[in-house]
């Protein structure tokens, strides 16, 4: 089961990418093992997808500034709808969603774009339908 992140794991997070940053290996998140090395240091309470996920969708610095600061509108929702609409897959599982990235429209992590979509096929209730048969 998921369960929520605590004030002192997120501070926690906060201070070990902090000291990461510091040593000069940053959030790297492509360099291979480095989420797992965030995870040890979190004693392996949460795995290094959950940190990785954390960091990228609620707590890197950019997030608190800039676009990525905003709240999600439902002209973000349209836009996404069109997007997967545009990539003309069968099937959600085939959505590159960390390539649906654009600065001109939004800097949110795929992890967060992909939850964003789960989260209004939910609200609409809609059972894998919203294209070609999903």
């Amino acid at each position: 089961p998921l369960v929520p992140w605590s004030r002192e794991e997120e501070e926690l997070l906060i201070r070990i990418m902090q000291d990461l940053s510091q040593e000069g290996r940053g959030p790297a998140s492509t360099r291979r093992g480095f989420w797992g090395q965030v995870s040890k240091r979190m004693d392996n309470k949460r795995s290094p997808k959950q940190c990785q996920n954390k960091w990228a969708d609620s707590l890197e610095p950019s997030l608190r500034s800039g676009v990525r600061a905003r709240s999600w509108t439902e002209h973000d929702a349209s836009l996404l709808v069109a997007k997967v609409a545009e990539l003309d897959v069968d099937d959600e599982s085939m959505v590159p969603w960390k390539e649906l990235g654009d600065p001109a429209w939004n800097q949110w992590s795929g992890h967060l774009l992909q939850q964003k979509w789960r989260k209004m096929k939910r609200d609409l209730k809609i059972e894998d339908s919203l294209h070609r048969g999903w």
